[in-house]
């Protein structure tokens, strides 16, 4: 097994239509790693954890429905900023109330004004207040998890583990948002501080955890940046062309897409004919978007007329489209190459180093878009049948042997340890890896 292949890229699109099922927290952010369990005969220590992490629940990507004057309305209560900012420079207003700020490539704090999002200001696609909260219970995981396991030190810290910690995500509001409340999570649990009080006037502030945002659109290497690489259009269209692919996604459920496509006509024009505006038509991917974002605040099926058979279908539809094309082997390469290459290199640092180091970066925290995690896992042979959910999250994990000083990789998908690309366990040996 080896992924060094795939980490040979040059490229990463916008974010896939599909989105992800109502977050279901785990009780723990991942299992122990018991070396008996896997016929290793010493103990091993966590030296690297690499996340790459979904954003959290956010509003519809597009209008769709005749009462979305109302439903729109509805989505602005819920959220995270209702006035999403417009620059860097007003981002960081907010971040700083949660330990993080946005940097200027050229450090020079008059250009966060000039540097803008990805992602329109509007209501479309923003961060829920409850997607936040859903990803700073995962961040409290994530630290509990980073500090029982002596990753990272519990307080004790000039820095309080800051310096220990490196964070990326996209440029846009809603990735921002998300790994700004895992980190305040995370360090909820690390670096505890008291608000006020005694305690809290003798300590010096936490100083702002840089986020690295790539801040121009070629630099993004956490999505498929097929706008950059011509490559990945041509392979697209080559596999859309393909008889075979039209066949696959609808395959076993013929009826069912059909009909769901009756109710994607019908909510269209009743949507026209209350004024609403649509951008697109005829997308499923639009209907799976709005039931998915609608489940995740207590809606349900019936609100867009369909059932349970076929919202099976949409959601088996849109899985097996992406994976469809992120299983061909140069368009997995190409799509999400540099993000494998970059975790490699974390771990291959350390591996080469042994780095001991007490300011080296012991956690890298990425976060993405669905469009970041389907082609990451079909590159890397995680079995996977179903969207990622909101918050869905894959780690890399380095351990090393306290005797040999051998290196061992674990990667899991939403807290579940998996096999990837053929490995008889789901802890490799490094030179496997």
């Amino acid at each position: 097994m080896a992924v060094s292949a795939v980490a040979g890229a040059t490229a990463m699109t916008t974010s896939l239509a599909g989105q992800a099922e109502a977050p279901e927290t785990a009780p723990i952010f991942l299992p122990e790693c018991v070396p008996g369990e896997h016929g290793i005969d010493e103990p091993l220590s966590l030296v690297q954890l690499n996340v790459v992490v979904r954003h959290g629940d956010r509003t519809p990507l597009t209008p769709l429905g005749p009462g979305w004057a109302a439903a729109s309305e509805a989505w602005s209560r819920r959220m995270m900023l209702p006035s999403p900012p417009a620059n860097w420079k007003e981002m960081n207003t907010h971040l700083a109330r949660y330990g993080v700020c946005l940097e200027a490539p050229s450090r020079v704090p008059a250009e966060l004004e000039t540097l803008t999002f990805m992602d329109k200001q509007g209501l479309h696609g923003q961060l829920t207040a409850a997607g936040f909260a859903d990803l700073q219970t995962l961040g409290r995981q994530m630290g509990a998890y980073a500090t029982n396991a002596g990753l990272i030190p519990r307080e004790g810290s000039a820095y309080g583990g800051r310096q220990l910690v490196e964070v990326h995500s996209t440029n846009f509001r809603r990735t921002v948002l998300s790994v700004t409340a895992a980190v305040s999570g995370f360090f909820s649990v690390v670096d505890p501080r008291p608000e006020s009080g005694s305690e809290a006037e003798a300590r010096s502030p936490a100083p702002l955890l840089p986020l690295h945002v790539a801040a121009h659109h070629a630099d993004e290497v956490l999505f498929v940046n097929g706008a950059v690489c011509p490559r990945i259009r041509v392979l697209y269209k080559a596999a859309a062309d393909l008889p075979v692919f039209a066949e696959s996604l609808v395959k076993g459920h013929e009826v069912e897409i059909e009909r769901a496509k009756v109710h994607l006509k019908r909510l269209e024009d009743e949507s026209e004919a209350a004024g609403v505006a649509l951008k697109e038509k005829g997308r499923l991917g639009i209907l799976f978007d709005h039931v998915v974002c609608s489940l995740a605040h207590g809606g349900s099926l019936s609100d867009f007329g369909i059932d349970a058979d076929e919202w099976a279908a949409l959601k088996s539809r849109v899985w097996r489209k992406w994976a469809y094309f992120y299983t061909e082997p140069e368009l997995g390469r190409l799509a999400i190459g540099r993000l494998v290459g970059r975790i490699r290199a974390n771990m291959l640092h350390v591996t080469v180093t042994a780095a001991t180091n007490p300011t080296t970066p012991r956690v890298f925290i990425f976060g993405g878009h669905d469009s970041t995690l389907v082609p990451l896992m079909c590159s890397l042979g995680v079995p996977a049948e179903a969207w990622p959910r909101y918050g869905a999250f894959l780690a890399v994990e380095l351990f090393r042997g306290e005797k040999t000083n051998s290196y061992f990789v674990r990667v899991s998908y939403n807290g579940v340890p998996v096999r990837v690309l053929g490995a008889a366990d789901d802890l490799v040996p490094w030179h496997e890896f």
